[in-house]
């Protein structure tokens, strides 16, 4: 199985590797999003993951950790909301400048919400 590290590890290798476009600091974004989504998603409760392609797994998996009754996790739902807009304005706001800023910030994000994924046990939704 693919682990979204991966994409987190090539962000990383980008920007690390001068000079670096434009172009590349936006798939630094994306990379660094989607590494960090993959993570998140795996995390879940097996019944409480959407099937990609299914309505938006996106804000779902985010609104998960969000109401996640784990401290951690609430904070990894509203940094993933944050680097889902970070890495929408770098796919698909063309007048957007993505530059190094946007980079370093993707990736110091995608690392503490990865490092507070791993410190998870599990994520437990709050249930009415």
């Amino acid at each position: 199985m693919f682990d979204g590290r991966a994409f987190i590890a090539l962000a990383r290798a980008l920007y690390e590797s001068p000079p670096v476009s434009e172009a590349i600091h936006r798939t630094i974004v994306s990379r660094a999003y989607y590494g960090t989504f993959l993570v998140a998603r795996e995390k879940l409760p097996e019944q409480d993951r959407l099937p990609m392609g299914k309505q938006d797994s996106h804000s779902h998996v985010w609104n998960f950790y969000r109401g996640a009754i784990e401290g951690k996790a609430n904070t990894v739902g509203f940094d993933g909301f944050k680097l889902r807009d970070l890495r929408n304005d770098a796919d698909y706001e063309t007048e957007a400048e993505i530059g190094a800023r946007e980079s370093e910030h993707a990736l110091l994000l995608a690392d503490k919400m990865v490092r507070n994924i791993d410190a998870l046990k599990g994520v437990t939704p709050r249930r009415a």
